[in-house]
């Protein structure tokens, strides 16, 4: 009985797959918004707005 119950999946373990897929479609709709690709969360503005402004410097 105690291995059935581990094989069904809970809560937590749904969550994980939508955050797992949400996060790289926030960074492509970024990059597509405003032209920076971002790899490391979170996203934040300030972090949106040092690689606008490293990108215009090149």
């Amino acid at each position: 009985m105690e291995e059935e119950k581990q094989l069904i999946p809970t809560a937590i373990d749904e969550a994980e797959i939508v955050i797992n897929g949400l996060t790289p479609a926030i960074a492509n709709a970024i990059y597509h918004a405003v032209g920076v690709r971002l790899y490391r969360i979170p996203f934040t503005p300030g972090r949106v707005l040092r690689l606008l402004r490293e990108k215009h410097r090149r």
